[in-house]
C-alpha cells in the first residue's frame, strides 16, 4: 500500500487502513521497544498509538509531506517517542538500534537485494568523515534529545544553532553517501 493511501485512510479514520497499519508495522515497533529490559507490550502499544496520533494531527493540519516510506517515518517517530519515554524513566536508548534497524528498513523499501550491512558500512564510513561536533550532535539527536538538551550537553549557543547544524550535517552526510561510487554499485542510487 502506498503512502498516499495510508495517509488518506488515517485521515478518514478508515478502519481497514488502521488495521492494516497495525498489522504491518506494530510488530517492528514492539520488537524495538521490547529490546529494552523491563519494557512490556503496553509500552510498545503506547508508543505506537501516540506516534499514530501525532501523524494524524500532522496530516489533519496539512503539514505532513513524506519524502520516505511511511514505515520508515513511523519507525523514526516511534523511536523518538520511545527515547523520550526512556529519558523520562532516566534510562538511555541505544542509538545503534535505530541506525541498524533504519538501514534494514530502507533496504527493504528500495528492494535492492543488497545486504543491509554493506549499506550500513557505507553510512558509517561517511558518517566518520563528518567533523567531530557534527557527529556528536547527530548521535545525540538519534537518541531523541531535544535541541536545547544537545546545546546544553555540548556547550553550544542554543537550540536554533543545533537544529540548523544538525540539518546541514544530515545534508552533508547524504551528499557524501550519494557521491560515493559504492552508492550506485549498491543499487541505492538508481531511481
Amino acid at each position: 500500500m502506498n503512502n498516499s493511501s495510508i495517509l488518506n485512510g488515517l485521515l478518514q479514520h478508515d478502519k481497514q487502513i488502521v488495521e492494516y497499519v497495525y498489522r504491518q508495522f506494530f510488530p517492528r515497533i514492539k520488537e524495538m521497544v521490547l529490546r529494552t529490559p523491563d519494557a512490556n507490550n503496553a509500552d510498545a502499544e503506547d508508543v505506537f498509538m501516540n506516534s499514530l496520533e501525532l501523524i494524524y494531527l500532522k496530516i489533519n493540519k496539512g503539514v505532513l509531506q513524506l519524502k520516505c516510506q511511511f514505515s520508515n517515518y513511523l519507525y523514526a517517530i516511534c523511536y523518538r517517542k520511545w527515547c523520550k519515554e526512556l529519558r523520562r524513566r532516566n534510562r538511555a536508548a541505544d542509538p545503534e538500534l535505530f541506525v541498524e534497524k533504519f538501514h534494514i528498513e530502507v533496504e527493504k523499501d528500495i528492494q535492492t537485494g543488497i545486504e543491509a550491512q554493506e549499506q550500513l558500512s557505507l553510512y558509517r564510513q561517511k558518517f566518520s568523515e563528518l567533523n567531530e561536533i557534527s557527529q556528536k550532535m547527530l548521535r545525540l539527536s538519534f537518541t531523541g534529545l531535544s535541541g536545547e538538551e544537545i546545546a546544553t550537553k555540548l556547550g553550544l549557543r542554543n537550540a536554533t544553532y543545533v537544529y540548523k547544524k544538525c540539518s546541514l550535517s544530515r545534508k552533508k552526510l547524504i551528499y557524501l553517501i550519494r557521491n560515493d561510487a559504492r552508492y550506485i554499485e549498491l543499487g541505492t542510487g538508481s531511481n
